[in-house]
């Protein structure tokens, strides 16, 4: 399994992300240019201030996965672990919903050995 490390800082936080998956580099900066501070505080209070959000609806993320899926393409089922878990080690919420998503899309492709990552990221950071 691959490690990756590159610093990305978000817009609206000031700490550094050190495990961002190299799919993921430019989704962020389009997620963070599409975040509204104002849906945020309305989320993070229905979320019982659990989570850091950066205040995205899901059709708008939705519809910015897709544009980044028709550009990059679909990561490749080996690399989906790496990319749920980091997807799981970012701070913001829509960054897990990514992660679960693609997981899902991908479901009718998961192996048996795919089971206990989904075990592991339902039982951390559950709402």
């Amino acid at each position: 399994m691959l490690e990756y490390t590159v610093q990305v800082r978000t817009l609206l936080t000031s700490e550094w992300h050190l495990t961002m998956h190299p799919w993921l580099i430019p989704r962020s900066k389009g997620l963070e240019r599409a975040a509204e501070p104002l849906v945020a505080n309305g989320q993070k209070a229905y979320m019982r201030e659990r989570f850091q959000l950066l205040g995205m609806k899901a059709p708008e993320r939705r519809a910015l996965v897709g544009k980044h899926i028709t550009v990059h393409g679909s990561p490749a089922i080996e690399e989906l672990p790496t990319l749920a878990r980091a997807c799981w080690a970012m701070p913001e919420r829509e960054y897990h919903y990514i992660g679960m998503e693609l997981l899902s899309g991908s479901a009718k492709k998961l192996h048996w050995e795919h089971l206990s990552l989904t075990g592991e990221l339902i039982l951390s950071k559950s709402w």
